[in-house]
């Protein structure tokens, strides 16, 4: 499976997305910003057909045990372990993106614009 190679990072205040840029190599050398900044696509869309980032903050909302519950998560997106996590507040909470229904998942904020989302 071949997907398109994008990312994000904060400049001035705002949100610039390489594919505002002709290439990937205009993007970085416009850039020059830290490498913790800089925000790969994960190739995946939420609900209403948003582009997901690492750093976005999630509403996740999928079946507990029992299928009659639906519980609620907030998280973020991280790249770790070679693999797009989606990450709870708590140390142990994190699910791989994947395995999430995407018709489950809403942004709701990003960590750098939105960091109550996640440390409340």
């Amino acid at each position: 499976m071949k997907r398109e190679i994008k990312f994000r990072t904060i400049a001035d205040g705002e949100l610039l997305y390489s594919d505002e840029c002709e290439n990937l190599s205009e993007y970085f050398e416009h850039t020059h910003l830290p490498v913790y900044l800089q925000m790969q696509s994960t190739g995946m869309k939420d609900k209403n057909g948003k582009e997901i980032y690492e750093g976005d903050c999630i509403l996740c909302k999928y079946e507990s045990i029992d299928p009659t519950e639906v519980e609620t998560y907030i998280g973020s997106v991280r790249f770790q372990h070679a693999a797009f996590l989606f990450c709870g507040k708590g140390e142990d909470e994190f699910h791989p993106l994947g395995d999430l229904k995407t018709e489950e998942m809403e942004i709701i904020g990003n960590i750098h614009f939105n960091p109550e989302l996640i440390n409340a």
